[in-house]
């Protein structure tokens, strides 16, 4: 009786034993089939990492020309994300540089527009700086998606007739809840500031090329 008893034991566990490994290869087979059709998602007619790659943060340049070396990032530029307590625009910025190997650097600023006046055809404010904070996250394809932790989500679009990213601002957004949810448009930009925040002359400073 004591053998029958065993032999139900480990019969049992066998059986247990192979139903955790049928679902654990489930499990995987899982995993592998979303990572297929994430690779096959097209955007804009192309792979979802190739496109998103246009992205890509560059230096455009050299330190032995300063007055031509630029920093290509995606710039989102003064988009209003609510209004001061006197009723006067708040408008932020983010620029993002985007690294191969999917970590990126990303610099937000907000603004309240002051004592806006008309002049010469054009609109004219004094700016009242609220944040401006520098920080770093991960970037992932995700789908047809470009998935910045930390800030938010994009979609690839076509602005201009040129590349662009309309990204919505993740809820909660840590530098300032104000701009939490809103979507805006960014494109490619060169400006003369290096990503971290460096100048041209403290990015030669410490370039190794020098």
């Amino acid at each position: 009786m004591i053998s029958n008893v065993f032999n139900r034991l480990v019969l049992t566990v066998c059986v247990l034993g192979i139903a955790a490994c049928a679902k654990t290869d489930s499990t995987s087979k899982t995993s592998e089939d979303v990572s297929d059709q994430t690779e096959s998602v097209l955007v804009n007619g192309e792979k979802a990492s190739d496109a998103y790659s246009k992205f890509l943060h560059q230096v455009n340049g050299s330190c032995q020309d300063k007055n031509n070396l630029w920093f290509l990032a995606t710039g989102f530029i003064d988009f209003e994300i609510g209004k001061s307590a006197q009723g006067n625009p708040i408008k932020a910025n983010v620029t993002v540089y985007m690294n191969e190997g999917g970590s990126y650097t990303a610099n937000y600023t907000d603004s309240e527009y002051t004592s806006c006046r008309e002049q010469a055809g054009a609109t004219s404010c004094s700016l009242v700086k609220l944040h401006d904070q520098w920080f770093e996250g991960r970037w992932s394809v995700e789908g047809g998606k470009l998935v910045l932790s930390g800030l938010g989500e994009a979609n690839y679009i076509t602005y201009n007739e040129k590349p662009a990213l309309q990204l919505t601002l993740q809820q909660g957004f840590f530098v300032n809840a104000q701009a939490s949810g809103k979507q805006v448009t960014g494109w490619k930009i060169a400006t003369n500031v290096a990503s971290g925040g460096d100048s041209i002359n403290q990015y030669c400073e410490n370039d190794p090329a020098q």
